[in-house]
This record gives C-alpha cells, sequence and structure tokens, in this order.
C-alpha cells in the first residue's frame, strides 16, 4: 500500500470512530405532496426548507417535512431556489424568470429584469452579494453562458461579461470565491466576482454541476458520465474513468473523503475515499436525481416525481 494511500485511509478510520460513514447513514425517502419533478431544493434547517418544481411552484416546509405549503407563481419551469437568511429568497427559471420572497416564502414577488434567457442558478455570499446563471443565444443562435451579479439581495441584477458557452451552475465559498461551470470550461473568481478566469477543459464536455470541499478540492459531474476532480482550486481538471453513459447532474460532499453523484434514471455515485474510487447505488430510486446540497452531516437530494432524500447520521 502506497503511503498515500494508507495515510488516507487511517484518516477516513479516524472519522469513522466518531461518524457513520455515507454508506451507512440513514438514507430517508421524504413526502413532499407532490408528483411534479423538483429540480432545485434549499434546506436552511432540519426542520425549515425550500423546493422549486418544473411546473412553476415553490415548496416550503417548517417542520421538516411532515407538512409542505406549496405557491403556484407561474406557468414556467423552475430551476433554481436560494435564500440567504430565513426571510429573503430568490427562485429562478425559464424566460428570464425571477421571483422574490421577503417573508421566508409565504408570498413572492415577480422580480424578473430585462432578460429571457434561462436562469440555471443562484448562490449567495451574504445576504447581499450573489450570482445567478445561465444561458443566452446569440444571433446564429449558439448559446453563451450568462452571469449576473447583484449587491443588494436582488433586487437588481447586473450583467458580467464571460466568454463561456452555456452556463450551468454557480457554487460559491465564502468569503470571495465561487466557480460556474459551462460547456467546456469552468470559471472561476478569487475576488467576489469581480474579475474571472476561464479554465479550459474538452470543448465538447457538458459540466452540469460543481462542488468544492475548500479553495483547492473540487469536484465537477456533467454528461454521459463526466466526472473530474480538481486539486489547485480549477486551474487543472482530472477525469475520473467513466462510470456510466448516463448524465450526471449534482455532486457533493460531506467531508473530504465522503461524497455523492446523482444524475439520470436514479443513478447514485458513492465515494467514501475522496474519489480514488466510486460505488454505484441504482436501486435506491429510479426517477431521475437532479441537485444535492449539503448542510455539514446533513444532504438533501431532489429530483423527479416530488423525489426528496434526507441522508443523515
Amino acid at each position: 500500500m502506497k503511503l498515500s494511500t494508507a495515510l488516507l485511509a487511517l484518516a477516513i478510520m479516524a472519522i469513522g470512530c466518531e461518524q457513520k460513514a455515507l454508506v451507512q447513514m440513514k438514507w430517508d425517502k421524504l413526502q413532499t405532496g407532490t408528483d411534479k419533478n423538483i429540480t432545485g431544493i434549499f434546506f436552511a434547517s432540519d426542520e425549515l426548507g425550500w423546493a422549486v418544481t418544473s411546473d412553476g411552484a415553490v415548496l416550503r416546509t417548517t417542520d421538516g417535512c411532515k407538512t409542505w405549503q406549496s405557491s403556484q407563481l407561474s406557468d414556467i419551469y423552475f430551476e433554481d431556489v436560494v435564500f440567504a437568511d430565513d426571510d429573503n429568497g430568490i427562485a429562478v427559471g425559464s424566460h428570464g424568470s425571477v421571483f422574490r420572497s421577503t417573508d421566508g416564502g409565504s408570498s413572492w414577488a415577480d422580480a424578473s429584469f430585462d432578460t429571457t434567457f434561462w436562469l440555471y442558478d443562484v448562490a449567495f455570499w451574504d445576504d447581499e452579494l450573489g450570482l445567478l446563471v445561465g444561458v443566452k443565444p446569440d444571433a446564429e443562435g449558439v448559446l453563451h453562458g450568462a452571469l449576473f451579479a447583484t449587491r443588494d439581495g436582488g433586487s437588481s441584477w447586473q450583467e458580467v461579461y464571460i466568454d463561456m458557452i452555456g452556463a450551468s451552475s454557480v457554487f460559491i465559498r465564502k468569503p470571495s470565491l465561487a466557480w460556474i461551470t459551462c460547456k467546456g470550461s469552468v470559471g472561476s473568481t478569487t475576488d467576489g466576482g469581480d474579475n474571472w478566469e476561464k479554465n479550459i477543459l474538452d470543448p465538447k464536455d457538458t459540466v452540469r454541476g460543481a462542488y468544492f470541499v475548500d479553495a483547492r478540492y473540487g469536484w465537477i459531474v456533467g454528461h454521459q458520465g463526466l466526472l473530474a476532480f480538481t486539486r489547485d482550486g480549477g486551474w487543472s481538471w482530472q477525469k475520473k474513468g467513466s462510470l456510466t453513459d448516463k448524465n450526471l447532474y449534482s455532486v457533493g460532499f460531506i467531508n473530504a473523503f465522503e461524497g455523492v453523484a446523482v444524475g439520470e434514471g436514479g443513478s447514485v455515485f458513492l465515494t467514501t475515499d475522496g474519489g480514488v474510487s466510486w460505488k454505484i447505488d441504482s436501486n435506491f430510486v429510479k426517477s431521475t436525481l437532479r441537485d444535492v446540497q449539503v448542510d455539514e452531516r446533513v444532504m438533501w437530494i431532489c429530483g423527479d416525481g416530488g423525489t426528496l432524500i434526507k441522508v443523515h447520521d
């Protein structure tokens, strides 16, 4: 056994002495009160959470998913929802749709601005500074990445120029780091979005999700089983061997060693050794899984047909 592998194994054993490994944690399927596709989720705690659906609804629970309240906002395809605090939230989706809540999701107001871009993902560093990504077509119909920034909690958005194709997700780490995934590239900033670097991948790669454990170590997933990692903050990426030919949509880690990647047809890939190896679990659910949220030792996974999974000790 190589020294680095041995040290990794010892570290995992040390973690296991205090906490259950990911494969030993509880995987609970929760009721959501809908059979529509849940495309995005955000949980502020075990009790308080929100979800958006493909038919324009925002769901809210205040009792740990025992009951849900539904707000049907519009006939649009929502992609993501995020709350900067317990009161202030943003939901985004198709045709430039932006809705804003200032009362914890009890009510929502149309906050769309002058864009018809398909908006995929939104994230905040704090209650004022956030990023929003999507796609926009040029005159020839080529989809380019769209990036918008807010400095007033989502009251207004300003477009930021990026020379990228089809931005699909944004991942933020405090205080000033962020990454956006695009077709054939990953963009990164270290100064709160003022400046961006473009890190080239294979032009054929369609990247759909990213997760960074810290400032240097991160993972991306995408179409046709794309799974790659970086150890230098996104400047260079190394692909893992293809695990599947299905599309992967989201990835998350509960620590540096234990993570999950999810996608089409209920695809669930688990790692407990920092991504050295991945194990498939395709029997837990059959519905396509679309989003992963990690909050310390709790992982939330959502998907089609009203699917919501809570992974916890």
